[in-house]
């Protein structure tokens, strides 16, 4: 039975969820959905209820599937039946709520009620309804779940009710009803024809009990060992019946008693109903995987923070609840990896680096390069930022950038360069400008004899070309070539380098020759400036002999002697001739070359002989 019951509640769902999908585009989606109450539950049962009291609350369940993603809203549960005044709704969690369901999702709402007969009569019976907006929904529609009650049974009441043989209105015995309400003719000891025995008392529990039937369970006398006996109601199908062994009815004994929401008569508390004869439910901390309560899991609390909801669905990224400690967030399908300042697809929030540009970034490359367009820390890249941008800077020390200071990155994002205007490292002079000629070079060296400029005071600038040894070259000194420098330039016969005129190059750089006024040492006796023959000097500057000349000197010592051979006067300048030797005085006065040296000697010692009578006459006068 039990197994046909499963195949035709697949069937159900199958041809059930073959109509959601046929009429999926057009239906409000909480209409395709299943609103249930299992059917072992489709009633509540109150017993042993006395008119005037309450009973204990009866609970019933409500379940909710969703085929699609929807809500499923309820109106408000009503009592309706003939004797529906006799119960009462006393805890509601199902009326006029709104439950959200996913697709091949499970909810549950409970709704209590209670049980409080106003009169006497036959067993009550009402039926509690729950509307809904559900299409499909289990057996019924709305939900109904089924109410009905027994009454406790008063001996002394004045209604024969039950098992009762009398009830006289009271509870005294030797009246005829005695106060078990049974006849008394039973203990009199007499067998009358309803009696299995008459022991002549009423004590049960002796082998004939106090209603004249034999001491046997079932016999509707509870004696020693017995828990219960109602005789001949004695059940073990029946709800709250005494068992047929004199045994109180209990959970396990396969019969869904007033205080049972199941009963299987097993151990087995995963095949859908627990070993306390309670419906699996989510949240009573069972795992039951069977079809009819399809469980992930079961931690037996409400908590949607941990590993299983409160659905009993393992805990997921997208369910919309955050998993502490492994979740972050969890807006479940609103979870994306494209919108800003989403969750995103794991679960994780937003960050810097996951592709997508959110509140307070400015960029976001979903890369760790920070050599491009983007930081990794979500702002554009900027000249200053510390961060060099392959392509587009050349440098970035960030708040070190400075168009000030040697040899740093420029605010421009560019390498310093000659011409910023900064003196870097190997820069001799940088003063920004392009002129050449302004004291620092364009290459920013400082200028220098040998860099190709001619500068102020340089007569001259080949840079590399200088050369004081090439002819005609600007000196290394920046100086034309001149005469006297070593080289032989364009216009010289010859250069040694000196201003000797008695070598074979004078100090005009012209080779030495006689006739040119300068003796050359080894080469010339004499040199008179001219090529003329018998001035003492010959052409080939030779020293001329002596012929007729002779020495006149006119003894006034101013050199005023003969024009061509004219001796010292004494007074230190030479004569008037050009053939003169050194005069007594020390000024090279000249002496003609045919005058030999004694011959003068002697000259002058005649002088002296003739002027010294003189002198001495002249002294003695003075005196």
């Amino acid at each position: 039975m039990f197994t046909r019951r499963r195949t035709l509640v697949a069937v159900f769902f199958a041809l059930v969820f073959s109509i959601s999908l046929v009429f999926a585009e057009t239906a409000d989606a909480s209409g395709l959905n299943v609103a249930f109450v299992p059917h072992n539950r489709e009633n509540l049962v109150f017993s042993g209820t006395k008119v005037g009291s309450v009973s204990a609350a009866r609970k019933g369940k409500v379940y909710f599937f969703g085929l699609v993603s929807g809500d499923i809203d309820t109106g408000k549960a009503t009592i309706t039946g003939p004797d529906a005044e006799d119960f009462t709704i006393s805890s509601d969690q199902c009326s006029e709520k709104s439950f959200s369901l996913g697709v091949f999702q499970l909810r549950s709402c409970t709704i209590e009620v209670v049980f409080s007969p106003q009169s006497r009569g036959s067993d009550k019976t009402a039926v509690l309804e729950i509307p809904h907006n559900a299409l499909f929904s289990w057996r019924t529609r709305p939900l109904k779940i089924g109410l009905s009650s027994k009454l406790a049974y008063e001996c002394g009441d004045g209604v024969k009710e039950g098992d009762e043989q009398c009830d006289d209105g009271n509870l005294e015995d030797l009246d005829g009803c005695d106060s078990s309400c049974m006849h008394e003719s039973c203990g009199d000891g007499n067998l009358d024809d309803d009696e299995e025995c008459d022991d002549g008392n009423l004590i049960s529990g002796d082998g004939c009990d106090a209603n004249c039937t034999f001491t046997r369970c079932g016999n509707g006398v509870i004696t020693d060992g017995e828990e219960c006996d109602s005789g001949f109601f004695n059940s073990d199908t029946d709800p709250d019946s005494c068992r047929t062994n004199c045994t109180l009815p209990v959970c396990g004994d396969g019969v869904v008693d007033s205080f049972e929401a199941c009963d299987d008569g097993n151990s087995n508390d995963s095949d859908g109903c627990r070993n306390d004869c309670s419906f699996p439910t989510c949240g009573d901390g069972v795992l039951e995987p069977t079809e009819e309560y399809p469980e992930q899991c079961d931690d037996g609390n409400d908590d949607n923070t941990d590993s299983c909801l409160s659905t009993c669905v393992e805990a997921s990224c997208g369910d919309g609840f955050v998993y502490n400690g492994v979740e972050e967030c969890d807006f479940g399908v609103l979870n994306s990896d494209t919108l800003p300042d989403a969750c995103r697809t794991n679960c994780r929030f937003a960050f810097c680096g996951d592709g997508v540009v959110d509140t307070g970034e400015e960029c976001d490359d979903g890369n760790t390069d920070n050599t491009d367009g983007c930081l990794n820390t979500c702002k554009l890249a900027t000249c200053g930022d510390g961060v060099v941008q392959v392509g587009v800077e050349e440098c970035d020390e960030g708040e070190l950038n400075s168009d000030d200071n040697p040899n740093s990155c420029r605010t421009t994002c560019v390498n310093p360069i000659c011409g910023d205007g900064v003196v870097d490292a190997g820069e001799g002079c940088d003063d920004g400008n392009m002129d050449d000629m302004d004291g620092c070079r364009n290459d920013c060296s400082l200028p220098t004899c040998g860099d190709g400029i001619k500068d102020d005071g340089e007569e001259c600038d080949d840079g590399i070309l200088n050369s004081d040894d090439d002819p005609n070259a600007c000196r290394t000194t920046c100086m034309n070539p001149s005469c006297g420098d070593g080289v032989m330039d364009d216009g010289e016969e010859c250069d040694d380098g000196n201003a000797d005129n008695s070598d074979d190059c004078l100090s005009t750089c012209a080779l030495a020759t006689c006739g040119d006024g300068f003796v050359a040492v080894g080469l010339e006796e004499c040199d008179d400036g001219n090529l003329d023959d018998g001035d003492g000097c010959s052409s080939a500057c030779k020293i001329e002999k002596e012929t007729d000349h002779s020495v006149s000197p006119d003894g006034d010592g101013n050199g005023s002697g003969d024009a061509d051979s004219s001796i010292a006067d004494g007074d230190g300048t030479d004569g008037m001739g050009k053939d003169s030797v050194q005069g007594g005085g020390g000024c090279g006065c000249v002496v003609s070359a045919s005058i030999p040296a004694a011959g003068f000697a002697a000259q002058i010692l005649l002088a002296g002989l003739f002027l010294s009578p003189l002198a001495a006459a002249r002294w003695r006068r003075r005196r």
